[in-house]
């Protein structure tokens, strides 16, 4: 990631302070030596800053060994990297998720202190109430941000593995069928890695052919790389089982077979109990949501006719203008948001 050594203006610049510095008597013995005090570290070290160009040279430097720190806290972190399938490795997604946090709270704490002086606040206000204020929002700017960096390739994962279970059915007849014909494993692969109706079964199936055409694996050691990588356990006991078949030499035809018909058993299963879960939450909306606002405004009505009648502290009026413009929409709303969470994908 770092520029080799060129003999170049900025590497004599920095070959003259050196031999400055070492003609000042800061920088003692030669370039020879193993052992170097601590100045000469810190000087090798700020060189190394001086020639990071970018964003990604700089923190790659400052923060290279970030993963060795909380080693258990990121054993899952590492797993979930590879089953999100992200464009980028392990390695340097810890790296970006340091760097945004340590730049998020170097920019909030700037703001915090450039806030406070241009407004003239720090003459009125305690210096230890703006010292704990500068820390409280620094930490809770650095924590926001870890936390979403390593909450998104679980979140990712979770979605890559409702998306390869939804297909998963659908996958296992097309392969089935491809099998049938007689064609070779890698065939069969290569054939679903072309189409796009999988999702990402598609592209777990371009990770294999990946892994034959371009790494040289053979398609039993491919499918087992993709298999421990894989979010979804379902897909993941297909591609062993299917390596158990041609392993043991049995007929993979007849395995295919057998687990579509499986897999579609098991899809209508789960649609069919979606929809008697449907037959309760239209039950539950229309108890709550329907005839409930309908008692409601009647019963108000009635008590409206009393004078000077109120509801907890509020007139009726205004309590019935807080339930239609407030209440309802906020319970629709709730309720079509867990509608659409429990909604299987199509």
């Amino acid at each position: 990631m770092f520029r080799k050594k060129n003999h170049n203006i900025e590497d004599t610049d920095l070959i003259y302070l050196e031999n400055k510095l070492k003609s000042k008597g800061y920088l003692k013995g030669s370039n020879n030596r193993v052992e170097k005090s601590f100045l000469e570290k810190f000087f090798y070290f700020f060189m190394s800053l001086y020639n990071a160009k970018t964003y990604i040279a700089l923190f790659n430097k400052l923060f290279e060994n970030a993963d060795k720190i909380w080693k258990d806290l990121f054993y899952n972190l590492e797993m979930y990297v590879e089953k999100a399938n992200l464009s980028v490795g392990y390695k340097r997604y810890v790296l970006y998720m340091y760097a945004s946090a340590f730049l998020s709270s170097f920019l909030t704490g700037t703001l915090y202190v450039l806030y406070f002086f241009y407004n003239k606040l720090s003459r009125f206000i305690p210096f230890w109430f703006l010292a704990l204020g500068f820390i409280l929002v620094v930490t809770m700017s650095f924590s926001l941000v870890f936390t979403l960096f390593y909450l998104y390739p679980f979140h990712i994962s979770k979605q890559r593995e409702h998306n390869i279970n939804t297909n998963l059915p659908f996958a296992i007849t097309h392969i089935s069928a491809i099998a049938q014909s007689g064609v070779p494993l890698e065939k069969v692969f290569q054939m679903l890695s072309t189409l796009g109706d999988y999702g990402e079964i598609t592209l777990e199936s371009k990770k294999i052919v990946n892994r034959v055409t371009i790494f040289g694996d053979d398609i039993i050691n491919a499918i087992t790389y993709v298999a421990k990588r894989t979010p979804s356990e379902d897909f993941k006991n297909l591609l062993y089982g299917i390596i158990s078949i041609v392993q043991s030499g049995g007929n993979l035809r007849s395995y295919l077979k057998e687990m579509a018909s499986v897999a579609l058993f098991n899809y209508r299963l789960a649609r069919k109990r979606y929809t008697e879960t449907l037959s309760t939450y239209a039950d539950i909306y229309t108890a709550l949501l329907i005839a409930a606002p309908l008692f409601l405004v009647a019963i108000l009505a009635v008590i409206n006719i009393v004078p000077d009648s109120s509801i907890m502290g509020m007139t009726v009026d205004t309590f019935m203008k807080l339930g239609v413009y407030g209440l309802i929409p906020a319970l629709n709303i709730i309720f079509l948001t867990v509608l659409s969470m429990t909604q299987p994908e199509v």
